[in-house]
Protein backbone atom coordinates (compact mmCIF):
# COMPACT_ATOMS: atom_id res chain seq x y z
CA UNK A 1 0.00 0.00 0.00
CA UNK A 2 1.19 3.51 -0.81
CA UNK A 3 2.32 5.30 2.37
CA UNK A 4 0.75 8.51 1.08
CA UNK A 5 -2.73 6.97 0.74
CA UNK A 6 -5.27 8.02 3.34
CA UNK A 7 -6.16 5.52 6.05
CA UNK A 8 -9.66 5.41 4.56
CA UNK A 9 -8.27 4.40 1.17
CA UNK A 10 -5.99 1.77 2.73
CA UNK A 11 -8.87 0.28 4.70
CA UNK A 12 -11.07 0.37 1.60
CA UNK A 13 -8.53 -1.68 -0.35
CA UNK A 14 -8.17 -4.17 2.48
CA UNK A 15 -11.91 -4.48 3.07
CA UNK A 16 -12.45 -5.22 -0.63
CA UNK A 17 -9.66 -7.81 -0.65
CA UNK A 18 -11.07 -9.50 2.48
CA UNK A 19 -14.78 -8.90 1.79
CA UNK A 20 -15.86 -12.55 1.89
CA UNK A 21 -13.95 -13.16 5.10
CA UNK A 22 -15.39 -9.99 6.66
CA UNK A 23 -18.97 -10.93 5.75
CA UNK A 24 -18.47 -14.39 7.23
CA UNK A 25 -16.91 -12.94 10.38
CA UNK A 26 -19.83 -10.58 11.00
CA UNK A 27 -22.40 -13.33 10.41
CA UNK A 28 -20.70 -15.59 12.95
CA UNK A 29 -20.53 -12.86 15.60
CA UNK A 30 -23.92 -11.14 15.38
CA UNK A 31 -26.86 -12.15 17.55
CA UNK A 32 -30.24 -10.79 16.53
CA UNK A 33 -31.45 -10.60 20.14
CA UNK A 34 -28.94 -8.08 21.44
CA UNK A 35 -28.00 -6.30 18.21
CA UNK A 36 -29.16 -2.64 18.39
CA UNK A 37 -32.41 -1.73 16.64
CA UNK A 38 -30.69 1.50 15.62
CA UNK A 39 -27.58 3.42 16.64
CA UNK A 40 -25.18 6.11 15.48
CA UNK A 41 -21.45 6.76 15.73
CA UNK A 42 -19.22 9.82 15.55
CA UNK A 43 -16.25 8.60 13.50
CA UNK A 44 -12.92 10.42 13.36
CA UNK A 45 -10.17 9.72 10.84
CA UNK A 46 -6.53 10.78 10.99
CA UNK A 47 -3.49 9.85 8.90
CA UNK A 48 -3.23 6.52 10.70
CA UNK A 49 -6.52 5.74 12.40
CA UNK A 50 -10.31 5.58 11.98
CA UNK A 51 -12.51 4.90 15.00
CA UNK A 52 -15.78 5.94 16.65
CA UNK A 53 -15.19 8.48 19.41
CA UNK A 54 -18.80 8.30 20.58
CA UNK A 55 -21.63 5.76 20.30
CA UNK A 56 -25.28 6.69 20.58
CA UNK A 57 -27.76 3.96 21.48
CA UNK A 58 -30.77 6.33 21.15
CA UNK A 59 -29.83 8.44 18.12
CA UNK A 60 -31.49 11.71 17.20
CA UNK A 61 -30.65 13.63 14.02
CA UNK A 62 -32.46 11.46 11.46
CA UNK A 63 -33.68 14.72 9.94
CA UNK A 64 -30.08 15.51 8.95
CA UNK A 65 -29.79 12.40 6.77
CA UNK A 66 -30.35 13.24 3.12
CA UNK A 67 -33.79 12.55 1.68
CA UNK A 68 -32.59 9.93 -0.81
CA UNK A 69 -31.04 7.89 2.00
CA UNK A 70 -34.17 8.32 4.12
CA UNK A 71 -36.27 7.09 1.20
CA UNK A 72 -34.18 3.91 1.15
CA UNK A 73 -34.69 3.25 4.89
CA UNK A 74 -38.01 1.49 4.37
CA UNK A 75 -36.24 -1.57 2.99
CA UNK A 76 -33.75 -1.43 5.86
CA UNK A 77 -36.64 -1.29 8.34
CA UNK A 78 -38.14 -4.44 6.82
CA UNK A 79 -34.80 -6.23 7.05
CA UNK A 80 -34.27 -5.03 10.61
CA UNK A 81 -37.67 -6.30 11.75
CA UNK A 82 -37.15 -9.67 10.06
CA UNK A 83 -33.66 -9.97 11.54
CA UNK A 84 -34.92 -9.24 15.05
CA UNK A 85 -38.12 -11.28 14.53
CA UNK A 86 -40.40 -8.32 15.29
CA UNK A 87 -44.04 -8.22 14.32
CA UNK A 88 -46.03 -5.13 15.24
CA UNK A 89 -48.41 -2.57 13.79
CA UNK A 90 -48.98 0.07 16.49
CA UNK A 91 -45.91 1.76 17.89
CA UNK A 92 -45.05 4.54 20.29
CA UNK A 93 -41.91 6.66 20.02
CA UNK A 94 -40.78 7.57 23.55
CA UNK A 95 -39.11 10.95 23.10
CA UNK A 96 -37.03 13.45 24.97
CA UNK A 97 -38.76 16.28 26.83
CA UNK A 98 -37.13 18.81 24.47
CA UNK A 99 -40.17 20.99 23.93
CA UNK A 100 -37.95 24.00 23.20
CA UNK A 101 -35.51 22.19 20.89
CA UNK A 102 -37.49 22.40 17.70
CA UNK A 103 -34.79 20.67 15.63
CA UNK A 104 -35.14 17.58 17.80
CA UNK A 105 -38.78 17.35 16.72
CA UNK A 106 -37.69 17.35 13.07
CA UNK A 107 -35.84 14.15 14.00
CA UNK A 108 -38.99 12.72 15.61
CA UNK A 109 -41.02 13.64 12.54
CA UNK A 110 -38.51 11.85 10.30
CA UNK A 111 -38.79 8.69 12.41
CA UNK A 112 -42.59 8.92 12.43
CA UNK A 113 -42.70 9.23 8.64
CA UNK A 114 -40.34 6.24 8.27
CA UNK A 115 -42.76 3.98 10.16
CA UNK A 116 -45.95 5.46 8.73
CA UNK A 117 -44.75 4.92 5.17
CA UNK A 118 -44.49 1.21 6.01
CA UNK A 119 -48.09 1.16 7.21
CA UNK A 120 -47.59 1.47 10.97
CA UNK A 121 -49.73 3.57 13.30
CA UNK A 122 -47.36 5.85 15.23
CA UNK A 123 -47.92 7.70 18.52
CA UNK A 124 -45.51 10.23 20.01
CA UNK A 125 -44.98 9.77 23.75
CA UNK A 126 -43.00 11.83 26.29
CA UNK A 127 -41.99 11.02 29.91
CA UNK A 128 -44.74 13.04 31.54
CA UNK A 129 -48.39 12.17 31.21
CA UNK A 130 -50.02 14.85 29.07
CA UNK A 131 -53.57 15.75 30.12
CA UNK A 132 -54.76 15.65 26.54
CA UNK A 133 -53.34 15.50 23.05
CA UNK A 134 -50.92 18.39 22.69
CA UNK A 135 -48.83 19.44 19.74
CA UNK A 136 -45.96 21.65 18.68
CA UNK A 137 -44.41 22.76 15.43
CA UNK A 138 -40.91 21.54 14.62
CA UNK A 139 -38.16 23.78 13.22
CA UNK A 140 -39.19 22.82 9.68
CA UNK A 141 -42.88 23.42 10.34
CA UNK A 142 -44.04 19.83 10.90
CA UNK A 143 -46.83 19.38 13.44
CA UNK A 144 -45.83 16.88 16.12
CA UNK A 145 -48.68 15.72 18.36
CA UNK A 146 -48.16 14.06 21.74
CA UNK A 147 -50.41 11.21 22.79
CA UNK A 148 -51.42 10.30 26.33
CA UNK A 149 -50.37 6.74 27.24
CA UNK A 150 -52.51 4.73 29.66
CA UNK A 151 -51.32 1.59 31.46
CA UNK A 152 -53.73 -1.34 31.62
CA UNK A 153 -52.25 -4.41 33.29
CA UNK A 154 -48.80 -2.99 32.47
CA UNK A 155 -49.66 -2.78 28.75
CA UNK A 156 -49.51 0.63 27.07
CA UNK A 157 -52.63 2.00 25.38
CA UNK A 158 -53.38 5.24 23.58
CA UNK A 159 -57.13 5.57 23.86
CA UNK A 160 -58.44 2.09 23.10
CA UNK A 161 -55.44 1.20 20.93
CA UNK A 162 -52.85 -1.11 22.51
CA UNK A 163 -49.25 -0.44 21.45
CA UNK A 164 -47.28 -3.45 20.22
CA UNK A 165 -43.89 -1.81 20.47
CA UNK A 166 -42.16 1.28 21.90
CA UNK A 167 -39.10 2.74 20.19
CA UNK A 168 -36.98 4.57 22.76
CA UNK A 169 -35.60 7.87 21.44
CA UNK A 170 -34.67 9.24 24.85
CA UNK A 171 -31.17 8.67 26.22
CA UNK A 172 -32.55 8.34 29.76
CA UNK A 173 -29.86 10.51 31.31
CA UNK A 174 -32.29 10.98 34.18
CA UNK A 175 -33.69 8.02 36.07
CA UNK A 176 -37.26 8.81 35.09
CA UNK A 177 -39.92 7.90 37.61
CA UNK A 178 -42.52 7.72 34.89
CA UNK A 179 -45.05 5.39 33.33
CA UNK A 180 -42.35 3.89 31.06
CA UNK A 181 -40.78 1.99 33.98
CA UNK A 182 -44.05 0.19 34.71
CA UNK A 183 -44.76 -0.92 31.15
CA UNK A 184 -44.17 -4.50 29.99
CA UNK A 185 -44.69 -3.62 26.31
CA UNK A 186 -41.75 -4.59 24.06
CA UNK A 187 -39.21 -1.73 24.02
CA UNK A 188 -36.02 -1.19 22.04
CA UNK A 189 -33.33 -0.22 22.72
CA UNK A 190 -33.59 -1.61 26.27
CA UNK A 191 -34.17 1.11 28.87
CA UNK A 192 -31.35 -0.48 30.90
CA UNK A 193 -28.98 1.06 28.35
CA UNK A 194 -29.88 4.64 29.29
CA UNK A 195 -27.15 7.00 30.48
CA UNK A 196 -28.50 6.79 34.03
CA UNK A 197 -26.96 3.27 34.14
CA UNK A 198 -24.59 2.99 31.18
CA UNK A 199 -21.08 4.45 30.87
CA UNK A 200 -18.77 5.20 27.98
CA UNK A 201 -15.95 2.98 29.24
CA UNK A 202 -18.11 -0.11 28.85
CA UNK A 203 -18.64 0.58 25.15
CA UNK A 204 -14.97 1.25 24.42
CA UNK A 205 -13.85 -1.86 26.32
CA UNK A 206 -16.15 -3.97 24.15
CA UNK A 207 -15.26 -2.03 21.00
CA UNK A 208 -11.51 -2.57 21.44
CA UNK A 209 -12.10 -6.30 22.04
CA UNK A 210 -14.19 -6.47 18.85
CA UNK A 211 -11.44 -4.63 16.96
CA UNK A 212 -8.79 -7.04 18.23
CA UNK A 213 -10.82 -10.04 17.02
CA UNK A 214 -11.63 -8.39 13.69
CA UNK A 215 -8.02 -7.32 13.12
CA UNK A 216 -6.78 -10.87 13.78
CA UNK A 217 -9.31 -12.12 11.23
CA UNK A 218 -8.26 -9.85 8.37
CA UNK A 219 -4.57 -9.38 9.26
CA UNK A 220 -4.34 -5.71 10.19
CA UNK A 221 -2.67 -3.80 13.02
CA UNK A 222 -5.48 -3.23 15.54
CA UNK A 223 -4.08 0.24 16.28
CA UNK A 224 -5.57 1.45 12.99
CA UNK A 225 -9.09 0.93 14.41
CA UNK A 226 -8.80 0.93 18.22
CA UNK A 227 -9.25 3.83 20.65
CA UNK A 228 -7.49 3.64 24.00
CA UNK A 229 -9.66 4.69 26.93
CA UNK A 230 -9.28 4.53 30.72
CA UNK A 231 -11.65 5.41 33.55
CA UNK A 232 -11.09 7.70 36.53
CA UNK A 233 -13.84 7.26 39.14
CA UNK A 234 -12.61 9.69 41.80
CA UNK A 235 -13.23 12.84 39.82
CA UNK A 236 -13.88 16.00 41.82
CA UNK A 237 -13.20 19.17 39.86
CA UNK A 238 -12.77 21.13 43.11
CA UNK A 239 -10.17 18.84 44.72
CA UNK A 240 -6.47 19.27 43.89
CA UNK A 241 -5.71 15.68 44.90
CA UNK A 242 -8.32 14.41 42.45
CA UNK A 243 -6.86 16.47 39.60
CA UNK A 244 -3.35 15.29 40.49
CA UNK A 245 -4.40 11.64 40.27
CA UNK A 246 -6.20 12.34 37.00
CA UNK A 247 -3.10 13.98 35.52
CA UNK A 248 -1.00 10.97 36.59
CA UNK A 249 -3.42 8.62 34.81
CA UNK A 250 -3.28 10.85 31.74
CA UNK A 251 0.53 10.82 31.83
CA UNK A 252 0.58 7.02 32.00
CA UNK A 253 -1.84 6.67 29.07
CA UNK A 254 0.10 9.24 27.07
CA UNK A 255 3.33 7.25 27.58
CA UNK A 256 1.59 4.03 26.53
CA UNK A 257 0.33 5.71 23.36
CA UNK A 258 3.80 7.00 22.49
CA UNK A 259 5.13 3.45 22.72
CA UNK A 260 2.19 2.03 20.76
CA UNK A 261 2.51 4.64 18.02
CA UNK A 262 6.23 3.94 17.70
CA UNK A 263 5.65 0.19 17.36
CA UNK A 264 2.98 0.77 14.69
CA UNK A 265 5.06 3.34 12.80
CA UNK A 266 2.70 6.25 13.47
CA UNK A 267 4.62 9.50 13.12
CA UNK A 268 2.33 11.51 15.36
CA UNK A 269 2.34 12.94 18.86
CA UNK A 270 -0.54 11.58 20.95
CA UNK A 271 -3.00 13.82 22.75
CA UNK A 272 -5.99 13.13 24.96
CA UNK A 273 -9.54 14.04 25.89
CA UNK A 274 -11.14 13.98 29.30
CA UNK A 275 -14.87 13.19 28.98
CA UNK A 276 -17.78 12.69 31.32
CA UNK A 277 -18.15 8.90 31.56
CA UNK A 278 -21.91 9.28 31.18
CA UNK A 279 -21.92 12.39 29.08
CA UNK A 280 -24.08 13.29 26.16
CA UNK A 281 -24.61 16.26 23.80
CA UNK A 282 -20.86 16.99 23.85
CA UNK A 283 -21.04 18.23 27.45
CA UNK A 284 -18.17 17.61 29.85
CA UNK A 285 -15.43 17.24 27.22
CA UNK A 286 -11.97 18.83 27.35
CA UNK A 287 -8.91 18.40 25.14
CA UNK A 288 -5.64 17.66 26.94
CA UNK A 289 -2.52 18.46 24.92
CA UNK A 290 -0.19 17.77 27.84
CA UNK A 291 -1.26 15.75 30.93
CA UNK A 292 0.09 18.47 33.21
CA UNK A 293 -2.49 20.88 31.72
CA UNK A 294 -5.10 19.23 33.94
CA UNK A 295 -3.47 20.81 37.01
CA UNK A 296 -3.90 24.31 35.60
CA UNK A 297 -7.45 24.16 34.29
CA UNK A 298 -8.92 27.66 34.45
CA UNK A 299 -12.42 28.71 35.48
CA UNK A 300 -13.79 28.20 31.98
CA UNK A 301 -12.37 24.67 31.77
CA UNK A 302 -13.62 23.78 35.24
CA UNK A 303 -17.08 25.07 34.40
CA UNK A 304 -17.12 22.99 31.22
CA UNK A 305 -16.19 19.81 33.11
CA UNK A 306 -19.08 20.40 35.52
CA UNK A 307 -21.64 20.52 32.73
CA UNK A 308 -23.95 17.54 32.33
CA UNK A 309 -27.41 16.93 30.93
CA UNK A 310 -29.91 17.41 33.73
CA UNK A 311 -27.33 19.13 35.91
CA UNK A 312 -26.37 16.00 37.83
CA UNK A 313 -22.67 16.83 37.97
CA UNK A 314 -19.67 14.71 36.94
CA UNK A 315 -18.05 12.17 39.26
CA UNK A 316 -16.56 9.70 36.76
CA UNK A 317 -14.57 10.56 33.64
CA UNK A 318 -12.69 8.74 30.93
CA UNK A 319 -9.28 9.70 29.61
CA UNK A 320 -9.28 8.92 25.92
CA UNK A 321 -6.88 8.92 22.99
CA UNK A 322 -7.54 11.81 20.63
CA UNK A 323 -7.81 11.45 16.85
CA UNK A 324 -6.94 14.63 14.90
CA UNK A 325 -9.33 14.75 11.98
CA UNK A 326 -7.98 14.97 8.44
CA UNK A 327 -11.51 15.27 7.05
CA UNK A 328 -12.62 18.71 5.91
CA UNK A 329 -15.79 20.29 4.54
CA UNK A 330 -15.74 23.85 3.21
CA UNK A 331 -12.25 24.26 4.72
CA UNK A 332 -13.59 23.43 8.19
CA UNK A 333 -12.59 20.36 10.22
CA UNK A 334 -15.21 17.63 9.94
CA UNK A 335 -16.17 14.21 11.25
CA UNK A 336 -18.62 11.65 9.95
CA UNK A 337 -21.77 10.80 11.90
CA UNK A 338 -23.01 7.41 10.71
CA UNK A 339 -26.42 5.81 11.36
CA UNK A 340 -27.33 2.15 11.31
CA UNK A 341 -30.81 0.66 11.22
CA UNK A 342 -30.38 -2.94 12.26
CA UNK A 343 -27.32 -4.23 10.41
CA UNK A 344 -27.78 -1.79 7.53
CA UNK A 345 -26.05 1.50 6.78
CA UNK A 346 -28.90 4.00 6.96
CA UNK A 347 -26.99 7.19 6.12
CA UNK A 348 -25.19 9.99 7.85
CA UNK A 349 -23.85 13.50 7.61
CA UNK A 350 -20.71 15.51 8.28
CA UNK A 351 -20.44 17.52 11.48
CA UNK A 352 -18.26 20.55 10.83
CA UNK A 353 -17.21 23.42 13.06
CA UNK A 354 -15.30 26.41 11.73
CA UNK A 355 -14.66 27.61 15.30
CA UNK A 356 -12.53 24.52 16.00
CA UNK A 357 -9.33 22.99 14.67
CA UNK A 358 -8.56 19.43 13.66
CA UNK A 359 -7.67 18.39 17.21
CA UNK A 360 -10.82 19.70 18.93
CA UNK A 361 -14.14 18.10 19.71
CA UNK A 362 -16.48 19.33 16.99
CA UNK A 363 -19.67 18.56 18.92
CA UNK A 364 -19.71 22.05 20.38
CA UNK A 365 -21.32 25.44 19.77
CA UNK A 366 -20.79 26.41 16.14
CA UNK A 367 -21.30 22.87 14.80
CA UNK A 368 -23.22 22.59 11.54
CA UNK A 369 -24.26 19.56 9.51
CA UNK A 370 -23.20 19.07 5.92
CA UNK A 371 -24.83 16.73 3.41
CA UNK A 372 -23.26 13.30 3.01
CA UNK A 373 -25.68 11.34 0.88
CA UNK A 374 -24.45 7.79 0.34
CA UNK A 375 -26.65 7.34 -2.70
CA UNK A 376 -24.73 10.17 -4.41
CA UNK A 377 -21.33 8.49 -4.30
CA UNK A 378 -19.88 6.81 -7.31
CA UNK A 379 -19.14 3.18 -6.61
CA UNK A 380 -15.62 1.88 -6.88
CA UNK A 381 -14.02 -1.54 -6.90
CA UNK A 382 -16.59 -4.29 -7.18
CA UNK A 383 -19.53 -1.97 -6.54
CA UNK A 384 -18.43 -0.97 -3.04
CA UNK A 385 -18.21 2.73 -2.31
CA UNK A 386 -15.14 4.15 -0.60
CA UNK A 387 -17.51 5.66 1.96
CA UNK A 388 -18.68 2.18 2.98
CA UNK A 389 -15.53 2.04 5.10
CA UNK A 390 -17.65 4.06 7.53
CA UNK A 391 -20.23 1.30 7.37
CA UNK A 392 -17.75 -1.41 8.42
CA UNK A 393 -16.49 0.67 11.35
CA UNK A 394 -20.05 1.48 12.41
CA UNK A 395 -20.94 -2.23 12.27
CA UNK A 396 -17.95 -2.97 14.52
CA UNK A 397 -19.36 -0.36 16.89
CA UNK A 398 -22.83 -1.92 16.74
CA UNK A 399 -21.37 -5.33 17.53
CA UNK A 400 -19.66 -3.78 20.56
CA UNK A 401 -23.00 -2.29 21.62
CA UNK A 402 -24.66 -5.70 21.30
CA UNK A 403 -22.08 -7.19 23.67
CA UNK A 404 -22.63 -4.29 26.03
CA UNK A 405 -26.39 -4.96 25.95
CA UNK A 406 -25.84 -8.66 26.62
CA UNK A 407 -23.61 -7.86 29.59
CA UNK A 408 -26.05 -5.30 31.01
CA UNK A 409 -29.10 -7.56 30.72
CA UNK A 410 -27.64 -10.83 31.99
Amino acid sequence: MNKNDSIKSKLHDLFIEKSDKIDSWFKSNISNEEYPFYCSFDIRESDHKMAPVDANMFPAGFNNICQDDRDAMGELLDRCMNFKDLNFKNIGIFCENHKNNLYYWDNVHALKVLFEEKGFSVFILIPELVPEQLGLESASGHLVEFSKPVLKNSKVFVGEQELDFILINNDLSSDYDSWIKEASTKMLPPIEMGWNKRNKQSFFDHYNQVVEEFSDCIGIDKNHLSLETQTFNEFDINEKESLLKLSELAESLNDDLKSSYSQSGFDEKPYLFVKNNRGTYGLGVLEVTEPSDILSWNYKSRKKMKASKGGGGVSSVIVQEGIPTTLKADDSPAEAVIYLLGCGLAGGFLRTNKRKDSFDSLNAPGAVFERMCFSDYEFEKEDRSLENVYGIIARLGALALSREIREMLK
